[in-house]
């Protein structure tokens, strides 16, 4: 942690005093810029002190902080009692998860959860880099922010690139037209894309949500898109997204100002800021305040963010390559060559839908998952039902299936297998999907055989994976229960659904996300209702199959479904 703490006595000069707060904002998250602004509650004309306690995305917290410093100059007051004003600079993904963890649940920032905060660790006003992390949070907390949300800067997503690759795609003459892309990164194409993790990269969730939309016009695309994100080449951050140009990386999306930032510091391989067209969104710096906050408080940060959205302190914002929230490239912006300064305008990344859609294509793409499969072996998989490619019995559909779906998984993914009719069978442990376990999955579903019974006690055994899939709980990847069967459970009474309902709630614990998916070969429509309260119980999605060949493309649709925020 590196920053720097002044702190401002009555007389505004150099007296030193120890910070105040940061001990509680250090709780909660390693905070990346730290620089804080003190006005002592015993300054002159003042009858006390109002805390407010303000963290920005870091790229933007040290203006923030520079406008923090003058402002305190004027000593701002709230009925009388002088404001205590804390800039400090945290990463997006930390705050976003100490909200949800706080609020109960917890969203997939491709790391462990934080730890649950105190309510006085909570900023007063969050600004992070875009709304998508307010939508990401408000998915679990609705109630978490005041309703007047304002942005105090923007800054185009753009794919950088160095010159001489953007000068192959069209640049600096034309923008880089998304209808082409799919060509551009095919097999021998200029394109050599390179992406930041999605989960805590707006500009790269962004990039994410054009690709998708680009490459996958229908459901049927799915599976060619997941081979297209893992083809990739990843990076934990921009930052070293940027730092990753050279032979096998000549494309990557990331903001403006990231791209005329990293200019700054005199690298090796300067980059250039390529527009899309259709124009990609924009980060949109959101000046959030939180609600329930006391009216005083609520009152200062609003003071707060009239100072942010002046002149002077949007002039310091464009002298750091930030826009103005209508675009424009303001008095101070850099002057360069890497980036077109006409205005700019694009939407913000605030979409719920297309937000989770997103997130959910490329963690299915390459996050390694904690899975258990269950299978149905009741005798009616005996069945005989007609396939895309002939008559088959349910349980020939139910292994191929397996099989095709086994290739959506990534190697350093845990698999395990249980089979199911009136009990559960442990046939495979949950373990490392290596090569040689893929070859034993195979030979088990390859010897699977419908038993005499048809009894199903699918609530039973659901209840008993879900109990093990949360014991074994893994935060840093999707936890998903698989169930491929021909029907629910057989008995399906309206008292039994219920108990199974309040069994399930006692199990449950938000923090730990279990998603359920219920697939149901060759199944009519009372089994296919069954399956459908099934899954409407356990928050998951329900699927019907009638091919092996359709199952990719609906386990992908599954884990859209039932993705997390």
């Amino acid at each position: 942690m590196s920053g720097r703490h002044r702190t401002y006595g009555p007389t505004g000069r150099g007296r030193r005093r120890a910070p105040l707060v940061v001990g509680a904002i250090v709780t909660i998250i390693a905070l990346t810029v730290v620089t804080v602004r003190i006005v002592a509650a015993g300054a002159a004309g003042c009858s006390g002190s109002v805390p407010l306690r303000v963290v920005a995305t870091p790229e933007i917290a040290p203006v923030l902080a520079d406008v923090g410093s003058a402002w305190m100059a004027i000593r701002p007051q709230v009925s009388g009692k002088c404001i205590n004003l804390t800039v400090d600079g945290a990463q997006s993904p930390s705050i976003a998860s100490s909200l949800t963890v706080y609020a109960g649940s917890a969203i997939d920032v491709a790391a462990a959860p934080e730890p649950t905060p105190s309510e006085d660790a909570i900023p007063t006003v969050w600004v992070p880099d875009s709304t998508a992390w307010l939508t990401r949070v408000q998915v679990v907390d609705r109630s978490a922010f005041d309703a007047d949300v304002r942005s105090i800067a923007s800054s185009p997503v753009v794919v950088a690139m160095p010159e001489a690759a953007a000068k192959l795609v069209g640049w600096p003459s034309g923008r880089l037209q998304v209808a082409t892309v799919k060509a551009l990164l095919g097999q021998g194409g200029p394109l050599k894309l390179g992406i930041a993790e999605p989960r805590r990269e707006t500009a790269s969730l962004a990039a994410t949500m054009v690709l998708g939309e680009a490459l996958a016009t229908t459901d049927e695309d799915l599976p060619a898109l997941v081979k297209t994100f893992r083809s990739v080449v990843k990076t934990p951050s921009t930052t070293d997204l940027l730092r990753t140009f050279g032979a096998k990386v000549n494309a990557g999306p990331a903001s403006e100002q990231a791209v005329l930032a990293y200019n700054a510091t005199n690298p090796p391989l300067r980059l250039v800021a390529v527009q899309l067209d259709p124009a990609a969104p924009q980060l949109d710096y959101p000046y959030a305040i939180r609600s329930g906050v006391s009216r005083e408080t609520s009152q200062a940060a609003q003071l707060f963010r009239g100072a942010v959205l002046e002149r002077p302190a949007a002039d310091q914002l464009a002298r750091k390559a930030f826009r103005s929230p209508d675009g424009r490239a303001g008095a101070g912006f850099p002057s360069t060559t890497a980036t077109s300064l006409d205005p700019f305008v694009g939407a913000n990344v605030d979409d719920t839908e297309r937000v989770q859609r997103a997130l959910g294509l490329w963690s299915a793409a390459n996050s390694p998952s904690r899975t258990l499969a269950l299978f149905d072996i009741t005798s009616s998989m005996g069945t005989v039902m007609q396939t895309a490619s002939g008559a088959a019995t349910r349980s020939d559909v139910m292994a191929g299936a397996a099989r095709g779906g086994l290739e959506l998984f990534t190697a350093d993914s845990r698999v395990g297998m249980w089979a199911f009719a009136s009990q559960h069978l442990e046939v495979l442990p949950i373990d490392d999907l290596t090569p040689a376990r893929k070859q034993e999955f195979d030979q088990r579903m390859a010897g699977a055989r419908p038993t005499r019974t048809n009894r199903s006690e699918l609530y039973a055994i659901l209840l008993a994976a879900y109990k093990v899939m949360k014991d074994g709980y893994d935060p840093t990847r999707p936890n998903i229960i698989v169930v491929l069967t021909d029907g629910g459970d057989s008995n399906g009474s309206t008292l039994r659904r219920e108990q199974f309902n309040q069994e399930l709630q006692k199990l449950a614990d938000p923090t730990k996300p279990i998603r359920v998916v219920l697939i149901g070969i060759g199944v009519g429509q009372v089994d296919a209702a069954n399956l459908q309260g099934i899954a409407e119980i356990v928050g998951g999605g329900f699927f019907p199959l009638t091919s092996p060949e359709q199952i990719q493309t609906i386990f992908l649709k599954a884990l859209l479904r039932v993705g997390a925020a």
